[in-house]
């Protein structure tokens, strides 16, 4: 799924900020794509996605800016925590590329 509304990736944003703000902006975007009554195949790729984006946007956020960062998007803090928690919980599970045979 590609959400990207930018045509710079993440890598070539000179500055952390601009990243932060990027992954905050497509976070956005998935979260709205992740409708709960909608237990979809694209509604769980989009809230994986969206726990990825604010995965890697928590990381490089400045310490304590967090929740300042995530109100400034309109984004509630439990909401990202459980795309967060998906994200985490999923991404360790296995694929069938990779189960015992």
């Amino acid at each position: 799924m590609k959400t990207a509304m930018l045509e710079r990736t993440v890598l070539e944003m000179p500055t952390a900020t601009e990243r932060l703000d990027f992954l905050l902006d497509e976070a956005v975007v998935l979260i709205a794509d992740a409708t709960p009554r909608a237990a979809t195949e694209r509604s769980r790729r989009a809230a994986f996605d969206a726990g990825e984006k604010l995965t890697q946007a928590n990381k490089i956020c400045p310490h304590g800016e967090w929740l300042s960062k995530l109100k400034a998007k309109g984004i509630p803090q439990q909401t990202a925590d459980n795309h967060m928690a998906y994200y985490r919980i999923v991404s360790k599970l296995p694929t069938i590329s990779n189960l015992p045979q």
